[in-house]
């Protein structure tokens, strides 16, 4: 790439409460292969950082949403990259990302967000059920590298997008905890620009534990997930987002046939035990640890049950009332 190529670009990272993985979030971003970049931390309070190419933006406690969308309007790159303060990049994070933006058409660039070598076991059954096709369907590519595509929903993790773009149609602009990539991938491609997933625009972003820390994340996905699919949010009215509302009314009618015809149980009993089965070829294949398969597939199980409850709570739900998290 010539100089020329290096425009310069601001990297948003909303800071919430673990400071050990924030410090490795900011010494990766400051450890990249490209000359020409800050860092900008929206946080609740100063930290202390002394390097010059940081800066710390103080707010009141707000949502995740509202701290990039602040991050974007004191930014001073032509392309602002946004990271969770629970991941870091690979040092070539925003010199294969640039690149996409030499194409006008563009309008967000994504990547995947890998599971860390140095997270607990636990950690990485959970990036098992993140990993398998049972665990995330066709949106797997979300967190292991697959092939360059255009996309119409990113993961907020790990994306770019050009400053003047974002600012133009109004950023994301809400207090929701869950749902700015949701948001944005409908402002983007109602726009008319492109989403582009490029594999090697690559974090490694630190995982919940299975169970509890794990779960309590798909419970805020599925409940986000079910409030935009019945406001209509385009991306979240897909056909797969209503799997789980379809399924949890075929569990229901199936409940109802069984108890009125208890024969029929061994039916269902067979073909939960081939479910789990399949689970348990998927997880061993992408982990190559049968103890940790074991538990993914009782992971993956339990993702199933709690995204169909909570989806469907989200969808029924009058209003998401939200406090601030971040």
């Amino acid at each position: 790439m010539e100089s020329s190529d290096y425009p310069k670009v601001s990297i948003i990272i909303p800071f919430y409460k673990n400071a050990g993985y924030l410090e490795e979030s900011v010494r990766g971003c400051l450890n990249l292969d490209y000359p020409n970049f800050e860092i900008l931390i929206v946080a609740n309070s100063e930290l202390g950082y002394k390097d010059s190419r940081i800066r710390v933006i103080t707010t009141k406690k707000v949502s995740q949403s509202e701290k990039k969308d602040l991050g974007v309007r004191e930014s001073m790159g032509e392309i602002c990259a946004f990271i969770d303060d629970d991941a870091f990049p690979r040092a070539d994070w925003l010199k294969n990302a640039v690149r996409e933006f030499h194409d006008p058409g563009v309008g967000i660039v994504c990547g995947p967000g890998i599971t860390p070598e140095t997270d607990s076991f636990l950690q990485k059954a959970g990036g098992v059920v993140y990993s398998s096709p049972l665990g995330s369907g066709p949106y797997r590519f979300r967190y292991i590298p697959t092939k360059r595509m255009k996309i119409d929903e990113f993961a907020g993790y790990n994306f770019l997008m050009r400053r003047d773009f974002y600012l133009s149609i109004g950023g994301i602009g809400t207090v929701f905890r869950s749902g700015d990539d949701t948001i944005l991938s409908q402002k983007t491609t109602q726009m008319g620009k492109l989403i582009i997933y490029n594999p090697d625009v690559v974090v490694y972003h630190h995982r919940r534990a299975l169970f509890r820390g794990h779960l309590s994340q798909i419970k805020t996905y599925a409940l986000h997930r079910g409030y935009f699919l019945k406001t209509k949010r385009k991306p979240s009215a897909g056909i797969f987002y209503l799997v789980p509302i379809i399924s949890l009314f075929l569990l229901t009618v199936a409940a109802i046939v069984i108890a009125s015809f208890p024969v029929l149980l061994s039916v269902l009993l067979a073909i939960l035990a081939g479910y789990m089965l399949t689970c348990l070829i998927s997880t061993i294949t992408i982990s190559k640890n049968l103890k940790m398969a074991i538990i993914a597939t009782v992971g993956i199980f339990l993702t199933h049950i709690y995204y169909i409850c909570f989806m469907t709570y989200g969808f029924m739900v009058r209003e998401l009332n939200e406090r601030p998290s971040y």
